[in-house]
């Protein structure tokens, strides 16, 4: 990822829906682009870049033949063990200065099991 020559623009779009829970999304018409609710915009930057970046690994899954870091269909159940989650999560832990629930839950396991 860190030698990817991918770029991605960000362009903000309103949801027709206000209660939309959309974050974000990619289009496939538009594999570099990024398309960012404003309507979702009322939260830390951390998550905002969260979003970003997990947007950004989706980005260079669809432009790179050789990696693939997707996480399937749009079923939620076990996504958050996927790069997108896992590199957006450490994206906000560094903005915000302290770990999102998901990699705090992770570092605690990884303790127990000692």
């Amino acid at each position: 990822m860190e030698r990817s020559e991918c770029s991605v623009n960000v362009v903000l779009y309103r949801s027709k829906w206000p209660w939309s829970k959309a974050l974000a999304f990619e289009d496939d018409r538009f594999p570099n682009t990024v398309f960012l609710n404003e309507r979702r915009l009322n939260r830390s930057l951390g998550s905002i870049c969260a979003t970003l970046i997990h947007e950004c690994v989706h980005a260079l899954d669809s432009t790179a033949a050789d990696l693939r870091f997707g996480h399937g269909n749009n079923d939620p159940n076990g996504k958050e063990n996927t790069a997108p989650y896992w590199i957006g999560d450490l994206a906000e832990e560094m903005v915000d200065g302290q770990p999102s629930a998901h990699v705090q839950l992770m570092a605690d396991m990884s303790t127990e099991w000692g």
